[in-house]
């Protein structure tokens, strides 16, 4: 029996668009193959945010991320896709020692972690060895939804690729620590400051505005000198300075005021 023709003919719609999905993702494989290929000078920041930006494409994922180990042994985010802005200014500001990141090779740990910041399914895979790893490439989903096991396989293809060429790369801290700085630097917050109202918010200078709401996204003092390029001592003088204006006594007080403010301010 032939089938009808709707039937053929939506049979040979999904056969060319099966055909052509396999086509970008042969595509997307080459581009990452070339990206790893590419990695390290002049620009290492922006060559490894060539080769984290296909991963979820690939893999079926909504989010990746890619952390190098510096050489004294903290792993940093360096490189990240589809993934919250806040999120990435936080954590790549922030790096974890070895000691944590290796709990997530525990499935339950790295569910717990990723369920957290709302992927329901992740998958860690070490650069190198667990043992010693160089770093590591975290891929996440909004859903259930994960990659198949051939899928899988080609994680460990590119996992082994990217370790031998970050064998040969520069991995002091200071350059590790660039990297992760500038991610930070490159992704905006949620929040929008233009969008505050509150009369004693609006008061503050852009700069009080700019150390509040990095404070709210849970830095150190430490941290927020080095992310704004200023002398700790200047960050104390804006969270002085901005107290007074907001008429509260403490940093915390004054971070949430401001993170309340933004949030109202969403639409």
């Amino acid at each position: 029996m032939k089938p009808d023709g709707l039937g053929a003919a939506a049979a040979g719609s999904l056969l060319d668009e099966l055909r052509e999905l396999a086509h970008i993702r042969a595509g997307v494989a080459r581009s990452l193959r070339d990206a790893i290929d590419a990695l390290g000078p002049p620009d290492l920041f922006e060559s490894l945010k060539a080769v984290v930006e296909p991963l979820p494409l690939l893999f079926d994922a909504d989010a990746a991320t890619i952390r190098l180990r510096d050489e004294d042994g903290k792993l940093h985010l360096v490189a990240a896709s589809g993934c919250p802005a806040n999120d990435v200014r936080i954590r790549a500001v922030q790096p974890i020692d070895l000691e944590v990141a290796s709990r997530l090779s525990d499935p339950q740990t790295l569910r717990k972690h990723a369920e957290s910041l709302g992927f329901p399914w992740a998958q860690l895979s070490w650069l190198g060895t667990p043992g010693a790893p160089l770093g590591s490439v975290l891929l996440a989903s909004r859903t259930q939804r994960k990659p198949r096991s051939e899928q899988l396989k080609l994680l460990d293809v590119i996992t082994s690729r990217l370790t031998d060429k970050l064998l040969t790369l520069d991995r002091a801290s200071r350059s590790v620590r660039a990297c992760a700085l500038r991610l930070a630097r490159s992704v905006e917050p949620h929040d929008d400051w233009a969008g505050l109202v509150e009369d004693e918010v609006a008061d503050l200078r852009p700069r009080e505005r700019g150390v509040l709401d990095l404070f709210a996204d849970g830095l150190s003092t430490s941290e927020v000198a080095e992310f704004l390029f200023i002398s700790p001592h200047t960050v104390r003088t804006h969270v002085k300075s901005a107290l007074r204006t907001l008429g509260v006594h403490s940093r915390a007080d004054a971070a949430r005021l401001v993170r309340a403010s933004q949030v109202a301010q969403l639409p």
